[in-house]
């Protein structure tokens, strides 16, 4: 089987020992299943999923709309910081009961079942395997797509396109369809939190309170890529890793994911960017658990907890006010003006602009880059790509913090010409949001 050469060179330099260790001849030919080893075994699709302290019901859920007959292996990474921690030697008997289950690789189990898709299963829970906890989720989520990375490079799965996922979704049946009409290099599908899983046995308050929550927290991962997209950001979409695919090539080029434990994928997504527009397919989405949970320092399920024990959310919650992106699209256009005139033009009136170029240095860049060029294309280039997703962020909060605040829910309908109830209002907001960012 044939690959790039920047595949090559990751798997021989980047991967993690979990991938290059893991020895399979390269085949040839269509997609098959059913064959006596997992050398003979090949699949169209692969799904990886990173998984701490989850059930396997819950990770048998993420795949419960897809055809039983999708050729599909669910590469899983049953993780932990604390060696033989019971969660997760219990998750890995429930998922090894499921069907005929074969060590192929120290550490690597393949669990072929009678309908739905396979599993491999990789041990990085017990002692000697565990994951440091700084590195936590990101290690996960990087060893995963390496292995998956070094089966599709040895011919072992078909489509071109590396599929991440988490325990807390349920994909659409359609999901791995969709793929094949892209042409693209990264792919994000759309998404919303469902409250069906919440606690039912909560007290009614401590329900509504948990579907408020779910909401809110939901409204703001469509908001900030909403205003960024508004503002001509190229970094205007969520970044939600259970919602990201991308070549396998890409993958590879910006040398995997970021060993954090938390926003990992948040700088995938910033890599991924640089190398060109992130795409969202036209169909259902993702459906997202809206669980409170505390496993990791932010996402969703910490996200929601927090705005679950503010005293009053509704009004407690903030959000960026809408003229922080009003800056930012000022900002842009100065940087468009700049590369338009190879120069670097005085900023008038602005003190946040200002005040950015100084403390980040942007000012000596670009001084030097004009000097260094007069192209047109590479100054545009530069100037994407540095003032990144991360850097807009870091300007977005400098117009928080310096000027503008924030925002209650009620003031933020109340800017938009919104006047409904708080829950019609996070409703009609998401929708508004939801159309500029997949428009």
């Amino acid at each position: 089987m044939v690959r790039s050469t920047v595949v090559e060179k990751y798997l021989r330099v980047h991967a993690e020992l979990d991938a290059t260790n893991l020895s399979l001849p390269a085949r040839k030919g269509n997609p098959i299943s059913g064959q006596n080893s997992f050398q003979s075994l090949t699949y169209q699709n692969g799904l990886v999923i990173p998984a701490h302290r989850e059930s396997a019901d819950s990770l048998l859920a993420v795949c419960q709309r897809i055809h039983d007959k999708t050729s599909l292996l669910v590469v899983i990474v049953i993780n932990s910081s604390e060696a033989e921690s019971e969660a997760e030697a219990k998750l890995f008997r429930n998922l090894i009961a499921l069907g005929s289950s074969r060590l192929i690789n120290p550490g690597i189990t393949l669990v072929e079942k009678k309908t739905g898709p396979d599993l491999l299963l990789i041990d990085r829970f017990s002692r000697g395997r565990t994951i440091d906890h700084h590195q936590g989720v990101g290690l996960a989520r990087k060893i995963g797509a390496d292995i998956m990375l070094k089966l599709w490079h040895t011919g072992h799965i078909a489509s071109p396109w590396l599929h991440n996922t988490d325990a807390d979704a349920v994909l659409p049946s359609n999901y791995f369809d969709i793929m094949l009409r892209h042409d693209g290099k990264t792919l994000l599908r759309t998404f919303y939190h469902s409250t069906e899983n919440l606690n039912h046995a909560a007290l009614p308050n401590e329900q509504t309170r948990d579907q408020i929550a779910a909401a809110l927290y939901d409204l703001s991962l469509l908001y900030y890529p909403a205003g960024l997209r508004k503002a001509g950001s190229p970094y205007g979409f969520p970044t939600i890793g259970s919602t990201l695919s991308c070549k396998f090539e890409a993958y590879a080029h910006v040398r995997g994911f970021p060993k954090r434990n938390a926003a990992e994928d948040f700088y995938m997504l910033n890599k991924l960017r640089k190398l060109g527009p992130v795409l969202t397919p036209k169909g259902p989405p993702i459906i997202l658990s809206s669980r409170r949970s505390m496993r990791v320092p932010i996402g969703t399920g910490r996200g929601i907890e927090r705005i679950a024990t503010l005293n009053q959310p509704i009004k407690n919650f903030h959000f960026e006010h809408p003229d922080c992106f009003k800056k930012l699209k000022e900002f842009l256009e100065y940087l468009h003006d700049c590369v338009m005139t190879n120069s670097q033009i005085e900023i008038k009136r602005n003190s946040t602009a200002r005040l950015y170029l100084e403390k980040s240095g942007l000012n000596v860049h670009l001084e030097k880059l004009f000097k260094r060029t007069s192209r047109k294309d590479v100054h545009a280039k530069f100037i994407s790509d540095w003032f990144d997703a991360l850097r807009t962020r870091q300007f977005i909060h400098q117009a928080r913090d310096m000027e503008f605040g924030t925002l209650s829910l009620i003031d933020l309908a109340n800017y938009f010409g919104v006047n409904e109830s708080a829950e019609q209002s996070l409703i009609s907001l998401r929708q508004k949001f939801a159309d500029q960012i997949y428009q």
